[in-house]
């Protein structure tokens, strides 16, 4: 089985039930298509409807309702509406859960993490000598273990290095991301990243941007400026199947200046 989206195929590699929470509530899709090949997650209205949802849609936002109580929202953006569903307590992980426990006021677990994770003998050692005023007394606890602490601790193997370039030559082969929504919206309201690697002097370009959408005016004024300032072609973009590289308007761009887009 194939599914089509903006013209192009992806591979279906399972089928199966999704349970889905938005702000505690609880939705579950029958019959939902897999493929790793997708970038994103898609939903529709009708199924939602089908597990008790109504929605209502007005000003490029979709309210959703159980009952009179809205579960939540999706927002317009580049011609789709776009939710996030919280995680599943029970798949929480146990570093999250952490910082859900309630703990007492004179627990040495409570202010190694209102000071930041700092070293416990410090904080025991600030403690007896009594230098915080409104510190209670602490004791020292037999096995204490902080699992962040712990985690973060961890080393990570490092990426085996490139011997050499695989290009010949700058603007041979560009690679392209798009990342966000950031949290903090910029100044003219962008909230998302779009970078340009070139994979010859692995020299990084960063555009803020505000809506996806943007990837084509962003992207393409960069290569028509440097090819312009280095008098050489762009010859290859790389990069995801998002669905800001695979638009027609960036796929018709390619081609007609006959470079090569590599997903």
């Amino acid at each position: 089985m194939v599914l089509a989206v903006i013209g192009v195929e992806f591979p279906i590699e399972g089928k199966g039930d999704v349970k889905i929470w938005f702000n505690g509530h609880e939705c579950l899709h029958r019959n939902v298509l897999f493929s790793s090949k997708l970038r994103e997650n898609s939903m529709s209205g009708p199924m939602l409807h089908q597990n008790g949802l109504k929605f209502i849609g007005e000003n490029g936002q979709i309210k959703f309702y159980a009952g009179n109580k809205i579960i939540f929202k999706a927002n317009l953006e580049q011609g789709l509406y776009y939710a996030y569903p919280d995680i599943e307590p029970k798949y929480a992980s146990s570093v999250e859960k952490t910082f859900k426990i309630e703990r007492k006021p004179n627990d040495l677990m409570t202010w190694h993490e209102r000071f930041g994770h700092a070293n416990v003998d410090y904080i025991l050692k600030t403690n007896r000598l009594d230098v915080v005023r409104g510190l209670p007394k602490l004791k020292r606890q037999l096995n204490f273990e902080c699992e962040p602490c712990r985690l973060n601790k961890y080393k990570r193997v490092s990426f085996q290095s490139i011997e050499c370039t695989r290009s010949k030559a700058p603007l041979n082969l560009l690679h392209c991301d798009v990342w966000g929504p950031a949290n903090v919206i910029g100044k003219r309201e962008e909230k998302y990243y779009l970078s340009v690697l070139d994979d010859y002097s692995h020299r990084m370009f960063i555009f803020p941007i505000c809506h996806k959408s943007d990837t084509y005016d962003s992207l393409t004024k960069f290569i028509i400026r440097a090819e312009r300032q280095l008098g050489l072609k762009v010859k290859a973009i790389r990069s995801d199947i998002g669905g800001e590289f695979i638009a027609s308007i960036l796929t018709s761009f390619c081609r007609k200046r006959y470079k090569t887009r590599e997903n």
